[in-house]
């Protein structure tokens, strides 16, 4: 599936997840978003001390037609948005990967 939006590339600690989401199905696409780069300020490095390793992804919220994901990721904390049909079956995922 490809990618749309201004942002294209993925890192290789959570590529592998996000073509596995891409693949699910009811999604319809995976929209890369911002990247907020770990040193850019002092909230994104406090977020970035977290516990969260390398790779995860978390839910953050419902978006009119998907859902909301962070990533973290070894150049910051990345947003992804992805829009499907059936957001339980994303979340599961997400939950199942993160376990």
């Amino acid at each position: 599936m490809k990618k749309r939006g201004k942002h294209q590339s993925l890192t290789k600690e959570i590529k592998p997840q996000i073509e596995k989401i891409e693949k699910l199905p009811g999604v319809k696409r995976v929209v890369i978003g911002t990247t907020i780069n770990k040193r850019s300020s002092n909230r994104t490095s406090r977020q970035n001390r977290s516990a969260d390793k390398m790779g995860s992804l978390k839910y953050q919220s419902d978006i009119d037609s998907g859902i909301k994901i962070r990533a973290n990721t070894s150049r910051g904390t990345m947003t992804l948005y992805v829009y499907c049909n059936d957001r339980k079956i994303v979340k599961d995922f997400i939950n199942s990967i993160n376990d």
